[in-house]
């Protein structure tokens, strides 16, 4: 329980400064490339969110239930061998279908945003992010991720200065992280833990099979949670695009500081049900809670200062962004509950329930969202994104508390 409060309180510290950080990039990226290339610049993070979902093919969270599991350091680094193997045979295919599609589409407008795709998608495949989390050791990750985004920033002040620097921009987005994963990976490497065995096509056959399931959920979810900029730029153009994703960076910096919790339990989480610990339950309930107390005072915050934050640190071109913000403001508490309430669904091994939620989700909402912005502007369609968001998350805490309910009966 001290590990677990001690690592809660690191990621704390850092997901305090992963929140500045970005009140400080944002506003610089706003200015300077402007509503229409932020827009793009915005649009790019989720085509390349797509292709890193393809690569982790929900490996992420199977590996991180594999590794916690198990204290036998041999099978953990075959674990995380496994995977990061696995991984590669995605990678190359992405590689191969972007290459595809520069070349015979203008989807991908030039040779220089096809190689920032092909680098960023690489950091799926090296970031052992889920492997720390798995060993109980996550503020080795966030802390490197930290060290090398706010050794970015002088690059960011110096190079980024205007419209034309949109690809600069890209490319400092994308190598903080990459930088990190190797580091984590030396890290992991110090602490016994071999990344040289060898791994045999059993071992990745098998990472497959068991993470389809999770694969699905995480595709589900990553489509539907990242169409919206998709949406707005292909409805309403990419100046207002621009304007969505300046407040989504804001709800998505404070939902950050909801993430601690559910990264550093999940571990916990996979351990009780393994051991069929009966106190997972009231550690589930617990934990929703500490979660929806932390989203109402980020509600409350929101509400009353999403003014100041967007024209102090954005500027009055941003101004619309300021009624998506309080429209979307109660998200980061409903996020809170989504992800406590699947991380204890997928431990159960009910990650179908989640597949066909998200799956009714694209199949409606997403429709929904569209005509809503197409015929009634980005206002009432913000409105849509926060309702078809907030039932997703009761979906999931209703049908955890029924796993819970079953288990007193067992």
């Amino acid at each position: 329980m001290l590990d677990q409060k001690k690592n809660i309180g690191y990621l704390y510290i850092v997901q305090i400064a992963n929140l500045i950080i970005p009140l400080i990039t944002l506003p610089w990226l706003a200015t300077q490339l402007g509503l229409s290339a932020f827009g793009v610049f915005g649009v790019f993070l989720v085509i390349l969110g797509y292709l890193n979902l393809i690569i982790d093919y929900g490996f992420n969270l199977t590996g991180v239930k594999d590794v916690a599991s198990c204290d036998n350091i041999e099978k953990q680094s075959q674990s995380l061998l496994s995977v990061i193997a696995s991984k590669l045979i995605l990678y190359i295919v992405v590689v191969v279908v972007v290459v595809i599609v520069r070349l015979f589409t203008n989807f991908i407008s030039s040779n220089i945003e096809m190689f920032l795709l092909i680098l960023g998608s690489l950091n799926a495949v090296i970031n052992p992010i889920w492997f720390l989390q798995g060993i109980g050791k996550l503020p080795y990750a966030s802390i490197a991720i930290l060290l090398f985004r706010m050794a970015s920033l002088p690059f960011l002040f110096i190079f980024v200065t205007g419209s034309s620097d949109l690809n600069t921009a890209l490319l400092l987005q994308i190598l903080p992280g990459i930088f990190a994963s190797i580091y984590c990976l030396f890290i992991i490497k110090s602490k016994g833990f071999a990344i040289t065995t060898y791994i045999g096509f059993t071992d990745v056959r098998k990472e497959f099979k068991e993470s389809r399931g999770a694969f699905l959920s995480t595709a589900f979810s990553g489509i539907y949670g990242s169409s919206y900029i998709i949406i707005i730029s292909t409805v309403l153009g990419v100046t207002t695009a621009g304007i969505f994703y300046a407040a989504d960076r804001i709800i998505r910096a404070f939902q950050a500081l909801i993430s601690p919790l559910s990264q550093a339990i999940f571990h916990i989480i996979s351990k009780n049900t393994a051991t069929s610990n009966p106190s997972s339950k009231i550690f589930f309930i617990k934990w929703v809670i500490v979660n929806t107390i932390f989203g109402l005072a980020i509600f409350l915050f929101l509400l009353l200062f999403a003014e100041s934050i967007i024209i102090q640190f954005f500027g009055a071109k941003y101004e619309d962004s300021i009624n998506i913000i309080k429209i979307l403001s109660l998200l980061p508490l409903f996020f809170g509950i989504q992800m406590i309430s699947y991380m204890f669904i997928l431990s159960h091994k009910k990650e179908v329930f989640v597949n066909y939620v998200y799956l009714t989700a694209l199949c409606i909402f997403i429709p929904i969202i569209y005509l809503v912005m197409k015929y009634y502007g980005v206002m009432y369609g913000v409105s849509a994104i926060f309702t078809g968001e907030a039932l997703i998350s009761l979906l999931m805490l209703f049908y955890a508390l029924k796993i819970i309910n079953k288990m007193r009966y067992e």
